[in-house]
C-alpha cells in the first residue's frame, strides 16, 4: 500500500531537501514503470498529466493543448491512470495536473474533491492556459481562462491541499505566490530533444513574445533567464517560495545541472526527459543491435536456402 502524504508532510519532505543543498527532484510519469524507476533513482515526488499518454503514442507534446475544455475526462486522463500509476509506488507523493478551465467539470470543488478522494495528493495546474495570452483574455471573457488556475490553486491552498503551479510570466509567478502555491514551476517552454521535442529554438523567424506566446522551444541560456526571472518574481512576494524549472532544453541530467548552476531554483521537474527521450535512446540502440545480427554461416539450413 502506497503511503499518503499530508500537505504538511510534503512540505516538510521538500524543505528538508533544500536545507540539505540538495535539489528537488519531480518525475512526470506517462506510465507505471516510469514511476517505479523514478521512486527507486530517488524521485521526490511524481507528477501525473493526461497528455503524458501522447508522449508514449510517439506524437509531439503540444497535441494535448487542443484538449482545451476536456482533458478531465480525454482517454486515459489521470483519474484513469491513478491505479496504473499509484501501484507502482510505495513512498513518494503523487500529484495530479488538473485542467482548471474543463467546461466539463465546470465546479472545480467537486474536481479537486474527486482527486482527493481517488489517492493524489496534491495538484497541478496542468494543460495550463498560461502560456499564450491572447487565448487567456478571450477565455476569461467567457469565464473559462486562466483566472480558473489562479482560483482553483487558491481554492486547494485554503482546503489545505499541496499545490504546485505552473508559471511562465513573472506576474503570474507573483499571483500564483500570493494565492498560496507551495510550489512555483518556471515553465520555460515545449521541451527540446528527442523525435517528440520540439523543433531546434531559432529555427523560426517569429517574435513569440510579443505576440503574448511563451510556449515556444528555448536554448539552455534562454531556459536559464525564463527560470531566474520567474524565480525573482515570485520571491519578491515570498522569500521563501520553494521554485522548480520545466520545459526549454532542460532535456537531461547534465542540462539540469547547468539551469541549477547558474539561477536560482530548488530543482526541477522532468517528463519526456526521464521517460520519451531515454526510451528511445535505448530502443534506436537496441533495434541496431538486433538489425546487425547475421545468421551462423556453418549452419547447413543457410546453405540450403542460399541454394534454392
Amino acid at each position: 500500500m502506497r503511503t499518503r502524504f499530508s500537505r504538511k508532510q510534503i512540505l516538510e519532505r521538500l524543505r528538508g531537501k533544500v536545507d540539505k543543498g540538495e535539489p528537488i527532484f519531480v518525475a512526470n510519469a506517462a506510465a507505471g514503470m516510469v514511476a517505479r524507476y523514478a521512486e527507486r533513482n530517488g524521485a521526490d515526488m511524481v507528477s501525473v498529466h493526461s497528455w503524458a499518454r501522447f508522449r508514449y503514442r510517439g506524437h509531439p507534446e503540444p497535441l494535448a493543448t487542443l484538449w482545451w475544455g476536456g482533458s478531465n475526462a480525454m482517454k486515459d486522463n489521470v483519474f484513469d491512470v491513478h491505479h496504473e500509476i499509484e501501484n507502482a509506488l510505495d513512498n513518494v507523493p503523487l500529484v495530479v495536473g488538473l485542467e482548471a478551465y474543463d467546461s466539463l467539470n465546470r465546479h472545480t470543488d467537486k474536481l479537486l474533491a474527486r482527486a482527493a478522494g481517488i489517492g493524489y495528493d496534491g495538484i497541478q495546474n496542468f494543460p495550463s492556459l498560461g502560456y499564450y495570452k491572447p487565448m487567456r483574455w478571450l477565455r476569461d471573457g467567457v469565464g473559462f481562462g486562466f483566472n480558473r488556475e489562479l482560483e482553483m490553486i487558491e481554492m486547494a491552498s485554503k482546503r489545505d491541499m499541496f499545490t504546485m503551479a505552473y508559471a511562465f510570466w513573472p506576474e503570474d509567478a507573483k499571483e500564483f505566490a500570493k494565492r498560496g502555491a507551495d510550489v512555483i514551476i518556471a515553465h520555460a517552454g515545449w521541451d527540446t530533444g528527442g523525435s517528440t521535442g520540439a523543433p531546434a529554438p531559432g529555427t523560426v523567424a517569429f517574435d513569440f513574445e510579443k505576440e503574448g506566446f511563451r510556449g515556444y522551444p528555448r536554448d539552455l541560456n534562454g531556459t536559464i533567464l525564463v527560470a531566474q526571472e520567474i524565480a525573482t518574481a515570485a520571491r519578491e512576494v515570498n522569500s521563501a517560495q520553494i521554485v522548480l524549472v520545466t520545459g526549454g532544453s532542460l532535456n537531461s541530467p547534465e542540462s539540469a545541472e547547468q539551469v541549477m548552476a547558474k539561477c536560482d531554483v530548488d530543482g526541477f521537474e522532468v517528463g519526456h526527459a526521464i521517460d520519451a527521450m531515454p526510451i528511445e535512446k535505448e530502443l534506436m540502440r537496441i533495434g541496431d543491435e538486433y538489425k546487425s545480427l547475421r545468421l551462423n554461416p556453418k549452419n547447413p539450413n543457410v546453405k540450403m536456402h542460399a541454394k534454392a
